[in-house]
C-alpha cells in the first residue's frame, strides 16, 4: 500500500515538473533573478514596480493566447479582456502608490530609464519563451477555451501579488537591506515558479482529458 502510495506521489510529482520546458523554466529563474544585478541599488519601490510591469506583460501575453484560441467567443473576449486588464492595472498602480505611502523608513525612488527597459525584455523575453514553448509548442491553445484563458493568468497573480503585499507590509522598511530585499526576491520567485507549474500542470491535465475522451465516429 504505502509502494503504492509512494508511486503515485512520485507520478504526481513528475507531472508537475514536466508541465512545462527547460527553457522556460530557465529564462523565468533568469529573468526574476535580473534585480539582484542592481545590488545595492535596488530599493523596494523599484520591486514593487518591475512586479507591476511583469502584471502588464502577462496581460499582452494573454491577449495573444485569446487571439490564437479558436472559437466565436474568442474575438469579444479579447475586447473585454485587454480593457479590463487595462483598469485593473490602473487601479493596481494607484493601490501601490498609496500603499507604499503607508509603509515607515520606504523611500519612493523611481528606478531609470535604462533599468526599467532591462527589467521589462527580460519579463517579455521569459513569458514570450513560455508561450512559445507551452503554449503554442505543447498545443496548449488546442485544450482551452477563451473563458478559461481570461480566468487563467487572473488565479496566479492574485495569490502572488497578495504575498508580495503581505511581504512588503511585514517587513517595510527593513527591507531597505541588500540582503532583505534578495530575501524577498527569492521568496516571489518560488511562489510564482509554483504557480508556473501548476498553471501548466492544468493545462497538460486539459489535454490529457481531451485525448481520452470518447470520439464520435463521423459518417
Amino acid at each position: 500500500m504505502s509502494a503504492r502510495f509512494g508511486s503515485i506521489r512520485y507520478n504526481t510529482s513528475m507531472r508537475y515538473f514536466r508541465s512545462s520546458t527547460l527553457l522556460a523554466i530557465v529564462a523565468f529563474i533568469a529573468a526574476n533573478a535580473m534585480p539582484f544585478v542592481f545590488g545595492e541599488n535596488l530599493n523596494l519601490f523599484s520591486l514593487l514596480l518591475f512586479y507591476w510591469l511583469e502584471t502588464a506583460v502577462i496581460g499582452c501575453y494573454n491577449i495573444m493566447k485569446l487571439a490564437i484560441i479558436k472559437e466565436s467567443y474568442a474575438a469579444k473576449a479579447v475586447r473585454n479582456f485587454a480593457a479590463s486588464w487595462i483598469i485593473a492595472l490602473g487601479l493596481y498602480f494607484i493601490f501601490l502608490m498609496v500603499f507604499t505611502q503607508l509603509i515607515p523608513g520606504l523611500e519612493r525612488e523611481f528606478p531609470t530609464l535604462k533599468v526599467t527597459l532591462l527589467i521589462f525584455f527580460s519579463y517579455a523575453g521569459s513569458h514570450g519563451v513560455s508561450f512559445w514553448q507551452n503554449f503554442i509548442g505543447k498545443r496548449e491553445y488546442k485544450s482551452t477555451t477563451a473563458k478559461e484563458q481570461i480566468k487563467a493568468p487572473a488565479g496566479r497573480l492574485l495569490v502572488l501579488h497578495f504575498a508580495i503585499v503581505i511581504g512588503a507590509l511585514v517587513f517595510g522598511g527593513r527591507l531597505s537591506s541588500t540582503i532583505a530585499l534578495r530575501l524577498f526576491i527569492t521568496l516571489k520567485t518560488l511562489i510564482d515558479l509554483d504557480a508556473h507549474f501548476k498553471e501548466h500542470a492544468v493545462a497538460a491535465k486539459r489535454s490529457q482529458r481531451d485525448f481520452n475522451a470518447p470520439r464520435s465516429d463521423k459518417g
